[in-house]
């Protein structure tokens, strides 16, 4: 877990505490951004804070799909205030998970430290409030996998990538008016 030295000393503080609890069987580094030059390849990374000096590095893991400004974060068609919401992003580098977690709110952080731990299946989350309340989750669209395959047209330009809908059909039976056996 990498905590962010700039952030403002409640903060720092409850990053702490968050990092303190969830390291204590021991199999956790916590280490402030300040005394690492980067961050380590082919581990599991938590980033905390907005301020951490290595946050960059995330938004350029997750790529297009997020937009990242000192103050906001643009997910999902929504725009996260750093002192309004909560924000958590995973992201995949080197064959190991990055996870970003962002709160203007000191208060909130024990509920986050609480509540991540079943939120597993998700690529980013935000929360809003003290308790704190989830708001957003959702899960990253595919865009770099073996299994998508660019289609170029005759002009070599790729073909814009297209989301199927299948036309809704009937049950083969239908078991709530089917007569008596």
């Amino acid at each position: 877990m990498v905590l962010p030295s700039a952030a403002p000393a409640p903060r720092r503080a409850a990053y702490q505490r968050l990092a303190q609890a969830w390291s204590e069987g021991g199999r956790v580094e916590v280490r402030w951004d300040k005394e690492m030059t980067q961050l380590p390849a082919g581990r599991a990374v938590w980033l905390l804070g907005w301020e951490n000096r290595f946050l960059n590095q995330i938004a350029a893991d997750v790529g297009s799909q997020l937009k990242l400004s000192a103050d906001t974060a643009q997910l999902d068609g929504q725009t996260l205030h750093r002192k309004k919401q909560a924000v958590v992003l995973s992201a995949r580098q080197d064959g190991a998970a990055r996870v970003w977690l962002g709160c203007g709110n000191p208060a909130a952080i024990p509920g986050l430290a609480r509540k991540l731990p079943h939120y597993g299946s998700y690529s980013y989350l935000a929360f809003e409030g003290d308790a704190p309340t989830n708001i957003l989750k959702g899960q990253w669209q595919v865009l770099d996998s073996p299994l998508n395959v660019a289609v170029r047209q005759a002009d070599h330009e790729a073909a814009p990538a297209a989301t199927m809908h299948l036309h809704p059909r009937t049950a083969l039976t239908d078991v709530m008016n089917a007569p008596p056996p």
